[in-house]
């Protein structure tokens, strides 16, 4: 991806018979209309049309997107980035076709930024090969520019903002929650365990007893004692779904 945006910078500035900065870009663009007389390969080379046109930044853009994608694939595996991609290929290519909005893969790019922030807050990047710089604020100035253009495109183009960051959403907001989650149910037992272990604690010195049969690690040390989903302990007999003798 990173390699064919330079080898379409390159196209469209030496291309004679449509020069300037959007002459070339006009064949890989994703225009619905075309695509339905025949020309398939937009569903493609819409991501290969670069963010700027200015030749230095587009060298920093092709070797940041190359060492971002480098460290996603060590990350999330190499599987795991195609369809991270691809999700957000074709939520860009439904809406383009519903709403006629235009498509490119800068936001494809900016999810991918916000891919490699989440893994690697971190990491540090000397920017321009001189300013240390750490890779979670990149994520969050390229945070703060989607919101912007979020705010102030009309009802399309926000549409197409959020269908581009599906795939974000799906690989990094849901295990995200689902986290928080864990952890809070975790708290709970552990609070109720603690509130059960003082309560006992005061009655012959055990820390552990099974609400079942009453069994401490003084009365049966061969036991083991865990604390089930309902904040409730048990013995290794009576632990709920374990086979009773």
């Amino acid at each position: 991806m990173a390699l064919m945006q330079g080898l379409a910078w390159v196209l469209n500035l030496f291309n004679p018979t449509a020069p300037g900065a959007s002459g070339f870009y006009e064949y890989l663009a994703l225009d619905p209309q075309r695509v339905l007389s025949g020309e398939i390969w937009r569903l493609v080379t819409f991501i290969f049309i670069p963010g700027t046109q200015n030749a230095l930044f587009l060298i920093i853009a092709i070797f940041f997107l190359m060492f971002i994608g480098e460290g996603l694939e060590q990350g999330m595996g190499s599987f795991r980035v195609t369809i991270f991609v691809l999700l957000g290929m074709v939520a860009q290519i439904f809406f383009a076709f519903i709403w006629g909005w235009p498509a490119t893969g800068i936001y494809l790019t900016a999810a991918l930024v916000m891919a490699f922030a989440t893994l690697y807050p971190d990491q540090v990047i000397h920017l321009f090969l001189v300013l240390p710089l750490r890779i979670k604020w990149i994520g969050f100035f390229t945070a703060a520019w989607v919101l912007y253009d979020f705010l102030r495109f009309p009802l399309a183009g926000k549409v197409i903002i959020l269908a581009m960051f599906l795939n974000y959403g799906l690989f990094f907001g849901v295990p995200f929650f689902r986290r928080l989650k864990w952890e809070r149910e975790a708290r709970l037992r552990k609070q109720t365990f603690l509130k059960a272990q003082q309560a006992q604690a005061g009655e012959d010195g055990a820390f552990h007893r099974c609400v079942i049969c009453g069994a401490t690690e003084l009365s049966h040390p061969e036991r083991d004692f865990r604390v089930a989903a309902d904040g409730k302990e048990y013995c290794n007999l009576h632990l709920p779904g374990a086979s009773q003798p």
